[in-house]
């Protein structure tokens, strides 16, 4: 479930950061500042995500409910869309963990 969090925990940043950063109607350089409490969540978030495809599938009943009560607190998700945020989360990870993965077969070989 840690590895799970933290990968949340940079994709909500993440979303934060962006939708802060372009209220304005445009992205400049000031809007690096949104960027920071991100930069706080990726180093956790990229250290283990290749452990959250394990831990998604491993998930108990009681691991989900944990999840989503860890995600409806964090960061104010409604609870009739909390699941759904969490399954294109972890969705999202692992597409992105299969295209490092394969980027990093193709230059090897």
């Amino acid at each position: 479930m840690k590895e799970c969090k933290e990968v949340l925990s940079f994709l909500f940043s993440l979303n934060n950061a962006y939708w802060k950063a372009i209220e304005d109607g445009s992205i400049s350089i000031g809007d690096l500042v949104f960027l920071y409490e991100t930069l706080k969540t990726a180093g956790p978030a990229i250290e283990g995500i290749e452990k959250v495809l394990e831990e998604f599938q491993n998930m108990t009943a009681e691991d989900l409910e944990e999840l989503k009560a860890f995600v409806v607190q964090e960061f104010d998700i409604p609870n009739d869309a909390v699941e759904q945020v969490i399954e294109n989360g972890v969705k999202l990870v692992l597409d992105v963990v299969g295209f490092f993965m394969k980027l990093k077969t193709m230059k090897a070989g």
